[in-house]
């Protein structure tokens, strides 16, 4: 599943690179412009959620995550399963 994360703006993802000090300006100008082009691309995207907060996106991802999981088609012996249950283990 793809998930694309926007920031709430690029103002703001700009302060949180800064804050973290682990890169040159640079680096942060270059990683904004990259930032920029990317986002053109959030409609390709069957999920997408704005990171306003870090936990609640977290847990926004995870729920996404869990769905998809419990997708009917992703469950590979879910169609042996409901058999068994309808009709019983013709093997007993």
């Amino acid at each position: 599943v793809r998930i694309f994360i926007l920031p709430p703006s690029l103002d703001e993802l700009r302060n949180r690179l800064t804050k973290r000090k682990s890169e040159a300006k640079e680096i942060i100008d270059a990683r904004m412009q990259k930032a920029s082009d990317e986002i053109s691309h959030w409609a390709e995207y069957e999920y997408v959620l704005v990171n306003n907060k870090l936990l609640e996106t977290a847990s926004a991802v995870a729920s996404i995550i869990q769905a998809e999981r419990l997708k009917r088609r992703r469950m590979i012996d879910l169609p042996e399963f409901v058999q068994d249950i309808r009709y019983g283990d013709d093997e007993e």
